[in-house]
């Protein structure tokens, strides 16, 4: 937590001057383009832990030669965090930055990253890294040595880096399938918060499938909700099970007017489309995303009986990109504002129901869809107009631009 002006506790180190925030725009139409509105970038996560259970735990050793906790029916959170600990490393890095009057300037930040193999690649948030430099490492044995950029991805919030070490040296972290967790299920959390090293926060599993803006302005679906304290320094830190396994990459918290966490974060799961791009970075240094070029947001049994959507799943267009797959395909916008509970959603346009023979019955289906498809291919599509009609639709899918471009829709104006 922020170190309070109390005298009985010291006061916040240097480093948290340095801490760098990212703030994405405001996005939150009904069920919402970004799940629980604002988020901050937690860029800017004497070892600690938080309350530990008396339960027997055991040791195990995996396929890849890590070895990860067994814990007993409560979490042996001592036991988790002194393993996890050597594999947490502190990740410093400046950045050049244009100066307004002229001239550039230097801008150092702090953010955290976990060793995931014995060659010396950790990974760690794109914003954390990304356009960085110089980055240095500190690992919690003293050792400090210095980084270079592997690749990073910041429609996913994920960047790996390099360090040059002897693989006795270094303590991978397992990783676990984020595919499997559960709301209610235990998470510990280990980072840099406000430049406090080795630090660890135990918490639970609040919420999935939350939809968060990324650094370059898109959507990033099945977030892992926890309310772990989760502060600035804490991004590119590990989400720990209670086996020791990286569920999550901890990577923002939810603004609240407080700076700081209260309750509610966000991490990056580790599950299988995220996991590819970890490899993919590893391979080949980026990653390039199918784009459909839409804005929307789930259709619900609440919305239908409001009159909002003509059926109660899919995913109904708020808006849709000049020049996108989806606009040469002829998938329809809103049209027209309606204000349902107090919140305007644009209705008349297209609701999206299958794609490529899959079921998509909410905007985290359909991120997951696009997820699972190559750039280039050619999808087909069912959609469900306001007026109720059905109809098919031919989308090429092509490559994600840069950065989101801002679609304007009857309510809002948006990115994606």
């Amino acid at each position: 937590m922020d170190p309070t002006p109390a005298t009985t506790e010291p006061p916040p180190p240097p480093s948290e001057s340095r801490n760098r925030i990212l703030v994405p725009a405001v996005i939150g139409l009904a069920a919402g383009l970004i799940g629980g509105g604002i988020v901050l970038g937690v860029h800017d996560a004497t070892s600690s832990s938080s309350s530990s259970s008396s339960s027997a735990s055991a040791t195990t050793t995996t396929p890849s030669g890590s070895t990860t906790i067994i814990a007993g029916s409560a979490p042996n959170w001592v036991g988790v965090a002194a393993h996890s600990m050597p594999g947490v490393v502190e990740i410093s890095t400046e950045q050049t930055t244009a100066n307004p009057l002229g001239g550039s300037g230097k801008t150092a930040a702090l953010g955290t990253g976990f060793v995931i193999d014995s060659k010396g690649d950790i990974l760690t948030n794109e914003h954390v890294v990304g356009n960085s430099s110089t980055i240095n490492v500190q690992f919690p044995n003293g050792t400090s040595t210095a980084a270079k950029l592997v690749g990073a991805d910041p429609s996913s919030d994920l960047a790996v880096i390099h360090v040059t070490l002897a693989a006795s040296q270094l303590h991978p972290l397992p990783l676990g399938n984020a595919a499997t967790v559960k709301v209610g299920q235990p998470v510990l959390a280990i980072g840099t918060p406000f430049g406090y090293s080795e630090s660890a926060s135990a918490g639970i599993v609040s919420g999935l499938e939350r939809e968060i803006q990324s650094p370059n302005g898109f959507t990033l679906a099945n977030a892992i909700q926890t309310d772990a304290a989760v502060n600035h320094g804490n991004s590119g830190g590990p989400l720990l099970d209670q086996s020791g396994r990286v569920i999550g990459v901890n990577a923002q918290i939810a603004a609240s007017g407080v700076d700081a966490n209260v309750g509610v974060a966000f991490a990056v799961p580790m599950a299988p489309t995220e996991l590819a791009i970890v490899h993919e970075l590893m391979a080949k240094g980026r990653v390039s995303h199918p784009w459909l070029g839409i804005t929307g947001i789930s259709a619900t049994a609440q919305l239908h009986q409001n009159g909002v959507t003509p059926v109660s799943s899919g995913v109904l267009v708020t808006g849709v990109a000049k020049g996108s797959p989806a606009a040469t395909a002829g998938i329809v916008g809103g049209t027209h504002a309606k204000t349902v509970l107090g919140t305007c959603v644009p209705v008349g346009g297209d609701t999206i129901t299958q794609m490529g023979g899959t079921a998509i019955r909410s905007m985290t289906d359909l991120q997951l869809f696009l997820a699972s498809e190559p750039v280039g291919a050619t999808v087909q599509g069912s959609i469900v107009h306001a007026n109720g009609s059905t109809g098919t639709v031919s989308i090429t899918l092509t490559k994600q631009p840069t950065t989101a471009p801002t679609i304007t829709s009857v309510c809002s104006t948006a990115t994606g």
